[in-house]
């Protein structure tokens, strides 16, 4: 049961709402005038509000904000018989659960307390509450996740070269500021490039810069990024898009501490550390002559496998969490938590984007929310159905991970355990396939 508060100048629709409200079981309260409502509210603390937006003295706005600021409980429902989209916007600006229009669908009334029910009860059994507190870290306490942490603390501790590798959206470039921010070099400059969205001659131009006259259009001398970087941390993202004349001056630069500008003949000195991130297969690339192994070799000095989403489950809690305060600063919104079966929904879904998707779809839920709860039907629909094997096959339906767990098996038993033929022939990396093994309890057999 909902206790109702309704306010409205003409008579016939209080008398109406009073009815419809009672019969459905909930406690309705009338009034007529903005002043006496805000009496209602301190006294009674409804939990939902309709609104006329053309009251006598008041206007539903001005009553919406006086409401919000008494008992910013109450879900606030803006009523009108005329239909303004100006007032629409400024209503959920203002923190209006809903905006109607006259004549009033009382079944419609009906649904939204019900709604607004739900919400509270959301509310009371969330799985969680926001304790973001603006700070970009990397979030996760499952026992992979600790390993990161102790790779990071290793790496940060000298100027090594770090190749970090992960599928799109798993949080390269926050590993790499970590990477930076507790090392001894924290207060010198991060810079990072995007090495796939340049072409080959403004990549090159854009990391070792260029002289005045070197081409067309340079009327200057141009400082590039590892000039810029100089003591302090270079990031490289998408590492395995280079073109091989940038790679040849990769090589350089982690060799030999130089390399000239374009269009340049002096040598120039610098002392940079460089983390290089890929969602690419390197070791295919180099195979197929596309990344020079020499350079690939110093660039995995120390390897960081960030796992997918999908494989660290038991975080996803902890980052809806993150997200949720990340999205609140920025929308100026105050949710709290999601609701458990919108949580449940998360646990269970793929997240093929990764941690990216998973922000996206929770600051969708943020801006949709009218509670301080985000339910299921502020969030798009997630697919969380198995994928179906062709037809006529034996195993008409297998998890991935099934498949997965075989294929490692049968690959370990291939190479009488020897994991790094069995890397090899599985084209992942040491530490993932240490994973994989601890994650499907295989065991050598004697």
């Amino acid at each position: 049961m909902a206790k109702v508060l309704i306010v409205d100048d003409d008579l016939d629709i209080l008398d109406l709402l009073r009815l419809v409200m009672t019969r459905s079981g909930h406690e309705a309260l009338t009034s007529m005038t903005g002043k006496e409502a805000l009496g209602v509210v301190a006294e009674a603390k409804p939990d939902v509000a309709f609104l006329d937006m053309r009251l006598k003295n008041s206007s539903g706005l001005d009553l919406l904000s006086d409401i919000k600021r008494l008992y910013p409980e109450t879900a606030v429902i803006i009523m009108t018989g005329y239909q303004d989209m100006g007032t629409a916007i400024k209503a959920m600006q203002g923190g209006a659960f809903d905006y109607v229009t006259k004549p009033l669908d009382t079944a419609h009334l009906i649904n939204l307390v019900e709604k607004v029910l739900e919400t509270r009860k959301a509310e009371s059994s969330s799985v969680q509450q926001s304790s973001w507190q603006g700070k970009k870290e990397i979030i996760g306490k499952s026992k992979v996740m600790e390993e990161i942490y102790k790779l990071i603390g290793v790496a940060s501790q000298n100027k090594t070269t770090v190749l970090i590798q992960g599928e799109t959206g798993t949080g390269k470039e926050l590993m790499a500021r970590a990477i930076h921010y507790y090392s001894p070099q924290k207060e010198k400059p991060f810079i990072a490039v995007n090495c796939s969205a340049l072409a080959e001659t403004l990549l090159e131009s854009e990391l070792f810069g260029h002289e005045k006259g070197s081409f067309t259009g340079a009327i200057q001398r141009h400082k590039g990024k590892f000039e810029l970087a100089n003591g302090g941390t270079i990031f490289l993202d998408e590492i395995g898009d280079i073109p091989q004349i940038v790679q040849a001056k990769l090589l350089r630069v982690l060799q030999e501490r130089e390399f000239e500008r374009v269009g340049g003949e002096e040598a120039l000195r610098v002392d940079v550390r460089v983390i290089a991130a890929t969602n690419r297969d390197i070791p295919k690339l180099v195979a197929e002559g596309r990344f020079r192994e020499d350079l690939f070799y110093r660039l995995k000095v120390i390897t960081i496998d960030i796992p997918p989403l999908r494989e660290r489950r038991e975080d996803i809690p902890l980052l809806v969490d993150y997200c949720i305060g990340k999205a609140n600063s920025e929308a100026h919104k105050e949710i709290k938590a999601v609701a458990p079966d919108v949580m449940n929904i998360f646990l269970r879904y793929d997240w093929k984007g990764n941690i990216r998707e998973l922000e996206n779809v929770v600051y969708r839920g943020v801006l949709m929310a009218r509670g301080n709860v985000i339910l299921k039907e502020h969030i798009p629909e997630l697919d969380l159905s198995p994928v179906p094997a062709k037809s006529g096959s034996v195993d008409f339906i297998r998890s991935l991970d099934d498949i997965e767990k075989e294929a490692i098996e049968k690959t370990l038993r291939f190479t009488n355990w020897n994991k790094s033929k069995a890397c090899e022939l599985l084209k992942i990396p040491r530490p993932r396939l240490d994973r994989k093994i601890k994650k499907y309890g295989l065991k050598r057999q004697a």
